[in-house]
């Protein structure tokens, strides 16, 4: 907590998976808004296994089947909470699912998860910075 406000970091990640038909992403439904899965980074944790627990939590995908590809371009953005300003940093993953896995969301956290089209994921997306991580996935 800084005096001018707290600074949060996060990870998570573009999560995909190939069909015949083509590439499909998972987004998870979070207080109405769809985007990707991610979640703050704990202590002792490096932010490439925080996107990995954190996907695998919020979605209920195995993380034996999820598997980091490729580093996306951090996002970041700045929030109020309870009257204050809060800094966050989401460092973001393109990350595989290897073969198939059913959506078992956090429903604690999560309202849904489901794949879907870039196309459809891109309408789907809440935030613009989200879409530009969709973008460079």
């Amino acid at each position: 907590m800084t005096a001018r406000g707290r600074i949060e970091v996060s990870a998570g990640g573009a999560v995909f998976r190939r069909t015949p038909e083509g590439p499909e992403f998972a987004l998870i439904k979070a207080n109405g808004r769809w985007g990707f899965p991610k979640g703050n980074i704990e202590q002792d944790e490096t932010p490439e296994v925080t996107a990995l627990r954190e996907i695998a939590e919020e979605t209920g995908l195995a993380i034996d089947q999820l598997r980091i590809v490729g580093q996306l371009s951090p996002v970041k953005y700045a929030f109020r909470s309870q009257g204050a300003p809060v800094y966050k940093t989401v460092h973001n993953y393109l990350v595989e699912l290897d073969g198939d896995a059913a959506f078992r969301p956090q429903l604690s956290e999560v309202e849904e998860a489901r794949w879907f089209t870039p196309a459809a994921a891109r309408r789907a997306i809440s935030f613009k910075n989200s879409r530009e991580t969709l973008d460079h996935a």
